[in-house]
């Protein structure tokens, strides 16, 4: 496991500890005054910022270690084969509130050659719940065709290594508020 997503880990609470344990990567971001609608919540934009902030977070705490040098340039530069998001949904939870932190843990699941559904789920620090919940599918784009690609092996052995440590990669159930 990344050390810095460990020290992380370790700094939560145990709630959020237990909320996140079956996520292989989670990401914190502060809540600035500037991201709040005018009811005073965190304007629903920031969500989505926030889960594509952690996309790449993930790729580099857990999926960038099965990647060659160039498939890492590739992803980063956006050339060669790469991902980008087909679809993206959100389910809101709870209004979060400034001041806090904002906890998104995320997993992948459904791998195929071409594709994966990546799933986040963000948590109040202040709260010690869950706020929101997404479900992303992510395709391989192939930039320099301009058209679909597949998936690399880098990405098979990353998912299977998570696997190991952290358990089946689906979606937690959902619980009703």
């Amino acid at each position: 496991m990344n050390t810095c997503v460990a020290t992380l880990r370790k700094s939560l609470s145990p709630k959020l500890q237990e909320l996140v344990k079956s996520y292989p990567s989670i990401a914190k971001f502060q809540l600035h005054w500037g991201e709040m609608d005018m009811f005073g919540h965190l304007n629903n934009v920031w969500y989505i910022r926030y889960v594509e902030s952690a996309r790449f977070a993930h790729f580099e705490q857990v999926m960038k270690k099965n990647f060659t040098e160039t498939q890492y340039k590739n992803f980063k530069d956006g050339s060669g084969v790469g991902i980008i998001v087909k679809s993206i949904s959100i389910n809101y939870r709870a209004p979060a509130l400034y001041p806090d932190n904002i906890i998104v843990a995320t997993k992948i699941a459904n791998l195929t050659k071409d594709r994966y559904t990546q799933y986040t789920v963000l948590l109040s620090e202040n709260q010690e719940n869950v706020v929101a919940e997404t479900e992303s599918v992510i395709v391989a784009y192939d930039y320099d065709k301009q058209g679909k690609g597949e998936l690399h092996d880098g990405f098979k052995k990353s998912y299977e290594q998570a696997v190991q440590e952290f358990g089946p990669q689906e979606p937690v159930k959902k619980a009703r508020l």
